[in-house]
């Protein structure tokens, strides 16, 4: 009820302060990038990106999704990627290991609320000597304090796929691009549509269906977890 939603939030914020505390800075953290550094890494090379959000932790931990139940093997395949090494796969995670103050207070509080319960399962998964590369370049204007950069932020989003054949891999409530302007300047634009709920479970044919496309288009995968 709204007592205990409060003694949560409390702790969190409880807890959130103590590790930003003197005490906390002794403690490593995950290093994750900018927003700029993960956007120019995209439009400049020809790396792939796996996308963590606070639900792909959320299920690590033990939690199933609205959209994707819980799924073993996929939260294995997930532990996997967190720490796995290669220089042509940019992994990102959420930017929130150096503070949240530059986010508008909801998100903050959401994720004092995250780290509470989760903290532990990245500090377990994810390399202290690797750069992580920023997931909120996704999210880059809803949760921002000052959304004086939002504009160059998106244009160069739009860059790495500028001219490009796109092949879109979504649920059928997605819509990815639809009502604005996010992918105007891609050459073509097709859609795979898969389940708007637990994808994983199709897993093979919606791979299946991605092989039958030529190796010059560029996937835009949106389908949470899976």
């Amino acid at each position: 009820g709204v007592i205990k939603g409060y003694i949560k939030k409390e702790a969190a914020r409880f807890v959130y302060k103590l590790y930003q505390s003197s005490i906390s800075k002794e403690c490593s953290h995950p290093v994750v990038m900018s927003v700029d550094d993960t956007i120019d890494i995209l439009r400049t090379s020809e790396v792939s990106l796996v996308r963590f959000g606070d639900g792909e932790v959320q299920m690590i931990r033990g939690t199933g999704l609205k959209l994707q139940s819980r799924d073993e093997d996929l939260v294995c395949r997930m532990r996997r990627l967190l720490s796995f090494e290669n220089d042509n796969l940019l992994i990102t995670i959420p930017d929130i290991f150096a503070g949240v103050d530059q986010y508008v207070p909801q998100s903050r509080d959401f994720w004092k609320d995250h780290l509470l319960f989760c903290r532990k399962y990245y500090n377990q998964l994810c390399k202290p000597d690797k750069a992580y590369g920023n997931s909120f370049f996704s999210r880059c204007y809803i949760i921002m304090q000052d959304k004086s950069r939002c504009g160059s932020w998106f244009q160069k989003t739009r860059e790495i796929w500028a001219g490009r054949k796109i092949v879109i891999v979504e649920g059928s409530a997605t819509h990815d691009g639809v009502g604005n302007d996010l992918l105007d300047q891609a050459e073509s634009v097709e859609r795979i549509i898969c389940p708007p709920r637990n994808a994983y479970a199709q897993y093979n044919e919606i791979l299946a269906k991605c092989l039958t496309f030529s190796k010059d288009k560029m996937f835009l995968i949106s389908l949470g977890p899976a």
